[in-house]
């Protein structure tokens, strides 16, 4: 039986009402979440960085035509 020939749960999916929060909430909402979502995104935003900092840095320590010490003065 292929999943579009099985529509047992289907009427359990249907939305019949839906409920829209006061627009105070949704403002305070929108707030508090705000900053996190940001700082979400600079996260992201530091990781993708420091990989490729470390895929482009880890190839040249590891064969040894760089060392630790390059990478300390140049920083």
């Amino acid at each position: 039986m292929s999943f579009s020939e099985y529509k047992g749960h289907r009427p359990y999916f249907v939305i019949h009402e839906s409920v829209v929060p006061p627009r105070e909430l949704t403002d305070a909402f929108g707030r508090l979440t705000k900053p996190l979502i940001a700082k979400m995104r600079n996260n992201e935003e530091e990781s993708r960085t420091r990989a490729t900092l470390r895929d482009t840095l880890l190839p040249t320590l590891l064969s040894g035509e760089l060392s630790v010490e390059d990478v300390s003065r140049k920083i």
